[in-house]
């Protein structure tokens, strides 16, 4: 392959939401991608659809950023997601080493701390509700007994412009602004005071870059620091659309599955990696807007 003197990143899921975004902000490297094939990507090179059998020979990524994987939570098919968020991924960190990988950064979730009380810290406890978490959790602690150089970044609630086509997994606060701007109600389980500690993808791709340069190998909270209702996102878009829509109230038939709280401690992140989010939620969506109104 022709040589240019630039690093050479490899980003897995590259066609995703949080991928899509990522490559968006890697001028200053050779990329390389798999995923769907996407022509906007004129500067970067496609390796295919799957990340299980890339051959790595030829490519030599210095960095490899994983955020491939399957993200619905409501998959029940234990055996294939740990297949594919654990196991599969880590032969993939492995390669990428052999091939002379200076560092490993993958997608990790707050999924793992699951039914715990918040904030979240790294260390525990731990108690997903779903499979999705529990597969994560299996990645992280495999990556903490090799002494690679490895970062994983468990997410909290990551929203923004580019994750419209995730169907029913897109986030809360883009199946609110999509109601409101067709000009109806948002629906929302009783009685809409769950929250989340959603997190702008810009925060995201910033922590994705501070990682290259972290010393520290190790697991670390990408958040916003805070928690948010679902009852104050309505009333936030609402404010910036100038609209005033009633959220629809229902029962949670999930319940068993469903996390109320999601909030994390970002101390460890701030402290080796020197991650500091630059969106709040008003901030934030109100640039989401720009994109979609």
């Amino acid at each position: 392959m022709k040589k240019t003197g630039k690093k050479r990143v490899l980003v897995t899921g590259g066609s995703g939401f949080i991928g899509w975004n990522l490559i968006k902000n890697l001028c200053d490297y050779d990329v390389f991608y798999t995923g769907r094939l996407d022509e906007n990507f004129t500067e970067a090179t496609y390796l295919g659809y799957e990340f299980s059998n890339l051959d790595l020979t030829n490519v030599k990524p210095d960095f490899l950023l994983h955020c491939a994987a399957i993200t619905d939570t409501l998959v029940q098919d234990r055996e294939l997601m740990i297949k594919v968020n654990c196991n599969d991924s880590f032969d993939l960190f492995m390669k990428a080493f052999d091939a002379g990988c200076q560092k490993v950064i993958y997608a990790s979730s707050c999924a793992v701390y699951g039914d715990t009380s918040a904030p979240f810290r790294e260390e525990g406890p731990f108690k997903p509700l779903n499979v999705y978490g529990e597969s994560k959790l299996m990645l992280d602690e495999r990556c903490s007994k090799i002494s690679h150089p490895i970062v994983g970044l468990r997410y909290s609630n990551v929203y923004g412009f580019g994750e419209r086509h995730k169907r029913h997994a897109k986030s809360m606060i883009c199946q609110i602004i999509n109601l409101i701007k067709d000009g109806k109600s948002p629906t929302l389980f009783k009685w809409g005071e769950q929250r989340r500690d959603f997190v702008y993808v810009q925060d995201v791709v910033q922590a994705n870059l501070l990682a290259f340069d972290c010393k520290h190998s190790g697991v670390y909270n990408v958040g916003s620091g805070a928690s948010t209702s679902f009852n104050e996102i309505v009333s936030i878009v609402n404010s910036v659309c100038k609209t005033n829509f009633v959220p629809n109230y229902i029962d949670n038939h999930i319940s068993s599955s469903y996390q109320n709280l999601t909030q994390c401690s970002l101390e460890k992140i701030k402290a080796h990696i020197g991650y500091t989010p630059k969106w709040d939620i008003n901030s934030g969506i109100k640039d989401y807007l720009r994109y979609i109104l």
